[in-house]
Formats: C-alpha cells, sequence, structure tokens
C-alpha cells in the first residue's frame, strides 16, 4: 500500500509522472479509491489526457503519446470498475475521452486510444447502475459507439458493440432508439455493415454481441420493429449462418428470440416477401439509411412529418439518393403518400430510366444498381396497386428483366422488378393478370426462370404459378404450341436444376404449375407423354409428402395425368377406327 501511495504521490511531478502512470495502470481494481481521493489526482490525470488534444487534428500523435495516455486511461478504467468511486459519472469524467471517439483516422496509436476509451465506457455500462444509461444517452454515446464500429478494428469494433448492446438491453435505450427513424436507421445501417464484415472475417465475439442488437430492436412493437422486419440482412436467411449461430446455445437463444419476433412484426408482409426471405442468401434487400439522412434531420420528429420530409427531399437531386434509401425500408405505410405527392412518381422514373444506358453494353455498377432497387417499393399497397396498372408504370422495369447479364447487379434489379411483379399478382385481381398477359409478362419471367439464381427463379416461378392459378392465364398459356412448349421447357429446366441443387422453396412452387397445366385438355395431354421422368421416381414422391399443400398439388397431377392418358389412348383407337375405315 504504501508502494502504491508513494507511486501517486509521483504522479505530481512531471520527471516522474510517466514512469508512476505506467507502473499504476498494472495494479487496477484496489487503486481505485487511492486515486479519487489523493488530491490533485484526477486533475493531473486529465491533464496528461487533454495535453494531446492538439495532436488529434490536423493528426500528429506519435506512438509513444497514444501508449502514455492509454496508461492514463487505464487508470480512469480502475475508477470506473470501482463501486466507490461512480463519482466519476457524476464529475462527467467520461466526456474527457469524447474527442478520442471522434476521430477517423484509423492508424494504429489512434486505433490504440480509441479501444481504451471504449473500455471505460465498457466497464460503465456493465456495472448496470441506473445512473450510466441516462448519462451516456443524455451525452449522445450512441453516435461515438456507431462511429467506432464503422471505422474501428475488430477489437475496437466488438468493445462499440458490447455498449450498443448494453444500452439496448436496457428497457429505457431502446426505447430511445427506437423514438425517431433517425435513430434507428442510423444504428440499423452500422448493424447492417457490421454484419457484412464478420462475413468477409468471421468473428465469433463479433457475432455473439450483435445478434443480441438486432434481437433487442426486433422487440419494440412500433413502427422501429416492423422496419427491422422489412430489411433484415438476407445472411439471416442463408442455412449456412443459422447453423453456424447454433454453436453457441446463448447466441442461439438470441437468435430464436429474433426469428419469433420477426413473425410477429410481419403482421402487414405478403406471401411474396415470405417467399424473398425464406430462400435469400446474398445479402441482397438489406438497404439501409446513411447516419445523416439530410442536412435537416431532427431527433425529435415523428415518423409520419419524417416521411413526409423525406418525400420532398426526393424532389432535391443532392439529398435524392439518401432519401430513397431510407423510404425503401418503409414499404407499406409509404406507397400512398409517395402515389399522392406532385412530382414523386415521375422522379422515381427518372430514377428508373437513367440507367437504361448502362443494361447494354454492361456497365451498371453495384451503387447504381442499389439505388434503383431502392425506387421499386410502390406495388405492394392495395390503394395504389390499381392506379399503378392503369398507368403502366410496370412496363418500365421490363427492361431490366429483359437483360441476359447474371453478373450480381443485373440479378438484384431482376429481383427487385420480379418483386414488383410479384406484389401484383398477390393480389388475385383479374385486372392485374389480364394487364400481365397483354404485356408479355410470361417469356420474361421465363427468361428469369432460366438464367437466373435461386431467388430470381423463385420469384419468377412464383409469377407464373399465380398467373396459371387464373383461369385467364392458363387458357392463354395453352392457347398456342409455342406458348405451353416454352413454358413446359423452363419448368422441366427448373425441375433439373432442383435435382442438382435441392430447394424446397421452388419445389413448393413449380408443382402447383404442373397440375394446373395438366388441368387442360390439350396441354394436359401433351404433357402426359412427356412428363419429366422424375415424377416417378419413388424418392422424390416420397419427399413431397413432407409438405401437405405441395402433395396435395401431386395428387391432383398424377389424377390428371391418369386421366388425360386415358383420354389419349380412347382417341388413338378412334383414330384407328377411322384409319381402318377410310382403308375399306
Amino acid at each position: 500500500m504504501a508502494y502504491m501511495k508513494r507511486l501517486v504521490i509521483e504522479l505530481s511531478k512531471p520527471d516522474l509522472r510517466e514512469n508512476a502512470i505506467r507502473v499504476l495502470s498494472k495494479l487496477f481494481h484496489e487503486l481505485a479509491p487511492l486515486l479519487w481521493n489523493s488530491v490533485g489526482t484526477i486533475e493531473v490525470l486529465l491533464q496528461e489526457i487533454t495535453s494531446i488534444y492538439p495532436n488529434l487534428s490536423p493528426p500528429t500523435l506519435s506512438h509513444a503519446q497514444s501508449t502514455r495516455v492509454c496508461n492514463v486511461i487505464a487508470l480512469l478504467r480502475c475508477l470506473a470498475s470501482h463501486p466507490d468511486t461512480m463519482s466519476l459519472i457524476m464529475a462527467m469524467i467520461p466526456m474527457y475521452l469524447y474527442p478520442f471517439l471522434q476521430t477517423t483516422n484509423t492508424l494504429p496509436q489512434f486505433d490504440w486510444l480509441r479501444l481504451a476509451s471504449l473500455g471505460v465506457i465498457g466497464v460503465l455500462v456493465k456495472a448496470r447502475s441506473k445512473e450510466v444509461i441516462p448519462f451516456l444517452l443524455s451525452n449522445e454515446i450512441i453516435p461515438l459507439c456507431l462511429h467506432s464500429m464503422e471505422i474501428g478494428n475488430e477489437l475496437s469494433k466488438s468493445a462499440a458493440t458490447f455498449i450498443l448492446q448494453k444500452i439496448l438491453m436496457d428497457e429505457d435505450g431502446l426505447a430511445y432508439v427506437c423514438a425517431t427513424a433517425h435513430r434507428f436507421f442510423a444504428v440499423s445501417r452500422i448493424l447492417d455493415m457490421v454484419m457484412e464484415y464478420v462475413q468477409r472475417q468471421p468473428s465469433s465475439r463479433l457475432l455473439k454481441l450483435i445478434i443480441p442488437c438486432y434481437s433487442r430492436l426486433s422487440e419494440n412493437r412500433g413502427r422501429a420493429g416492423i422496419a427491422l422486419t422489412s430489411s433484415l440482412p438476407g445472411v439471416f436467411a442463408n442455412p449456412a449462418f443459422i447453423n453456424s449461430l447454433r454453436e453457441d446455445p446463448t447466441t442461439w437463444r438470441w437468435a430464436e428470440q429474433l426469428y419469433e419476433n420477426i413473425r410477429k412484426n410481419r403482421f402487414q408482409s405478403d406471401r411474396m416477401y415470405d417467399i424473398v426471405w425464406s430462400t435469400s442468401s446474398s445479402g441482397y434487400v438489406s438497404f439501409v439509411a446513411p447516419l445523416h439522412v439530410s442536412s435537416q434531420s431532427s431527433s425529435a420528429i415523428d415518423w409520419t412529418a419524417y416521411m413526409e420530409r423525406l418525400v420532398i427531399e426526393l424532389s432535391k437531386p443532392d439529398l435524392r439518393e439518401n432519401a430513397i434509401r431510407v423510404l425503401s425500408k418503409l414499404f407499406h405505410e409509404l406507397a400512398p403518400l409517395l402515389w399522392n405527392s406532385v412530382g414523386t412518381i415521375a422522379v422515381l422514373l427518372q430514377e428508373i430510366i437513367s440507367i437504361y444506358p448502362n443494361l447494354s453494353p454492361p456497365t451498371l455498377s453495384p451503387t447504381q444498381s442499389t439505388r434503383v432497387c431502392n425506387v421499386l417499393c410502390v406495388a405492394s399497397h392495395p390503394n395504389t396497386r390499381m392506379s399503378l396498372i392503369i398507368a403502366c408504370i410496370p412496363q418500365y422495369v421490363y427492361p431490366f428483366l429483359e437483360t441476359t447479364n447474371i453478373l450480381p447487379q443485373f440479378d438484384y434489379l431482376r429481383v427487385a422488378s420480379l418483386g414488383v411483379i410479384g406484389a401484383l399478382v398477390k393480389a388475385n385481381s383479374k385486372e392485374v393478370i389480364l394487364f400481365l398477359l397483354s404485356t408479355e409478362i410470361i417469356p420474361l419471367c421465363l427468361r428469369s426462370m432460366e438464367i437466373g439464381k435461386e431467388l430470381s427463379k423463385n420469384v419468377a416461378t412464383f409469377i407464373l404459378q399465380k398467373i396459371l392459378l387464373d383461369d385467364d392465364g392458363l387458357a392463354y398459356v395453352c392457347a398456342t404450341t409455342d406458348r405451353f412448349f416454352a413454358v413446359r421447357r423452363i419448368l422441366d429446366m427448373v425441375l433439373e436444376s432442383h435435382e442438382r441443387q435441392p430447394s424446397t422453396q421452388l419445389l413448393k412452387l413449380i408443382i402447383p404449375c404442373y397440375s394446373r397445366l395438366s388441368q387442360n385438355r390439350r396441354a394436359g395431354i401433351a404433357l402426359t407423354s412427356s412428363l419429366p421422368v422424375v415424377f416417378a421416381n419413388p424418392a422424390f414422391i416420397n419427399s413431397l409428402r413432407e409438405d401437405p399443400t405441395t402433395w396435395r398439388w401431386m395428387e391432383q397431377l398424377y389424377e390428371n395425368i391418369r386421366k388425360n392418358h386415358v383420354q389419349s389412348a380412347r382417341t388413338e383407337v378412334q383414330m384407328d377406327d377411322i384409319v381402318d375405315k377410310l382403308c375399306v
């Protein structure tokens, strides 16, 4: 104890201070009361911290300076960890570290400072004191954590995510984040960014921290929970990723809670989105807002006013991209506002048309593709669906379905465009089917089923299924041999791809297509003689029994095939009789 007291005294002597700081930083917990109650010691530590502020910008900080201040911060961490020194918060000491968290420099000496500062905040939130979370929220710690999660190395990202997780675990913290759209989208964007980082550079530690953050956000029963439902990164539907979460029981419990909350929050989603979420593994659909949506953002603005302001910003070229990106996450309640706002649809069509020249020759960039994908979100609302048809708006996305390029940015556009058509056919409206048939949507769907990735195949097959379930749609396909054989060829091709890469979702969509075709007399007879051999495979048949709906369609298909086979045999007998009579 006498040794520690002597070292604390040496802090007041400039020539002995550096060594005293280095030694004291190793002693830690039992040191806290002595540091806090020693006259002038805290002043000396703060003097050391503030002395390097001028070296932050412009960045002239040396490794030696950074190490020295990190040792000082270690002493503050010691103070923060001791229950008798919570007066650290009352004295606003943590705010002296904020300048280190505001830096954008990624050099090692800056990241050491960043990590050490986050360590102090992390110790405070770990204490679970009622005073800590309100103090941090009132002093805007969340933007600083998000900043560190965005630019820091793995350790900094982990420490900052730990702090964010602890804040979200607190009811007041969760309410604070979800109180405004600006805060929620800021957090959502960075969480998505960290998830992308984890996919590139796997980190089980970071994953264990980030899953609870998503789960807690999903527990908000307001619009934040619904917004998260419509924008959850596609990796959450990746079977390999899901299996990796099972390895840690705690993480898996959080993931199960997340999936359950997503299911509950999806009260206004339709089956179209179920298909997208259940099959996506590419990360597509995760379109997120930037931290600063516009220069006019306000933390107190309500959701409706916030959306209205963003719609107005669509008409301002310098704010348009950010506005589109945020609005694309709000989906359902947004459609009437977009449709009824003067000039907004013209702006959106301008965005779509602007990339037509990049389709051929293929010069489309991922950024351009993402921006236009964000535009395609108006078709799902019942109040705008028919207006969209009357104005022939869906035809503006047809050029994206005509492309044959299979690069990811083209496939993103393909899926987004098919999503618009899928939202229309999901309504089971006769007007929609007739409109789509008149604009030759079937060849475009067949092309997507042929060249697209699994997600594109699923959505295109969904659209074809909806058309065939309509009597006019079935009659249209079976009216000519060219149409029927074009559809059957692609169905057979998709079924072959399923044998190579099994997809339960795709199978659930394709079996009803075969079944409906078999219900048409002429097409049914043709199908009877050319049904893929896999339909006679016992293993394949048994796999279909696992899903009751699919199996009912399969039973109907087999029944129709049997009837058509009998009809075909009778026709052959009648033709033989006619030939015999002619020969006599």
